[in-house]
């Protein structure tokens, strides 16, 4: 069993980017991490073996895809992600990506399946594992999806994902046309890391901070209804905190918007 693990940091101040890093651990550390000396032979054994995909997605919004850059990025173990993250919660999913054929695992017995005439059924008839057995690692369990697109020119759309499996049947949701039996495959592993943005709402407050900070330093003082309303925009902002670290997303969000939309003020420091 493998599942890779994210972080996602590195969001500069006008949140224009971001660095996404593979934090996977080394089994048994990591008891679903690598596997540097495997007893199976497509265990994924270290960091430098794949290629990656990127999604995001705004709580409300579909999914977008987004590119590394530079390219390079997409089979570093930390790469740079171009995107606007306006406020709100995220969803950030990175789809690792390797074959089974050369150079990953030279040393790894060949693939043997058929695959049935809707090209949707592969049935396994000899050679490694499918599913977990034992200390022996299956071949495609937590596996989201498989392709017959090599990794270097994948795109999520090349994707058939993984409807149910056993060790002898793999069933995928869409059909992979003209899937030959015993042919190499590309698996796709799937990491998602829900993340909370605030930045633009954070910085309208810092630049009131400043205000009211002046006002003070010249005796100009600030009146009540500025205060207050600072006082009420730090609790909401407060309040997407919590509800995000207690893994509830959708109020997380809720509050993150109401924060943003809530800078604007008619009461201005500088005017006090």
């Amino acid at each position: 069993m493998f599942k890779p693990k994210i972080s996602v940091t590195g969001i500069p101040p006008d949140a224009s980017s971001m660095v996404i890093t593979d934090i996977t651990g080394n089994w048994p550390a990591d008891p679903t991490g690598y596997d540097a000396v495997p007893v199976y032979d497509y265990t994924p054994y270290d960091n430098t073996i794949w290629y990656k995909l990127v999604q995001a997605q705004k709580i409300g919004t579909v999914p977008g895809t987004y590119p590394f850059e530079p390219e390079a990025d997409k089979t570093a173990v930390a790469g740079v992600v171009p995107i606007a993250l306006t406020d709100g919660v995220w969803l950030i999913t990175q789809y690792f990506a390797v074959t089974t054929g050369a150079p990953t695992f030279v040393t790894a017995p060949p693939l043997e399946y058929t695959v049935d005439v809707t090209e949707k059924i592969l049935t396994r008839t000899s050679g490694p594992p499918w599913v977990d057995s034992g200390a022996v690692p299956g071949l495609f369990s937590d596996v989201y999806a498989i392709s017959d697109v090599i990794p270097q020119n994948l795109t999520i759309d090349d994707f058939s994902t993984v409807a149910s499996l056993s060790n002898t049947t793999l069933t995928l949701n869409t059909a992979i046309a003209g899937l030959a039996t015993n042919q190499d495959l590309t698996l796709i592993f799937r990491a998602q890391k829900y993340i909370l943005v605030m930045n633009a709402a954070e910085q309208s407050l810092i630049s009131d901070i400043g205000d009211m900070a002046i006002s003070e330093l010249t005796g100009q003082g600030c009146n009540h209804n500025k205060s207050l309303e600072f006082a009420n925009r730090l609790m909401i902002k407060l309040a997407a905190q919590i509800a995000f670290n207690c893994g509830n997303f959708q109020k997380a969000h809720n509050a993150s918007v109401l924060f943003l939309n809530s800078k604007s003020s008619n009461y201005n420091c500088s005017d006090c």
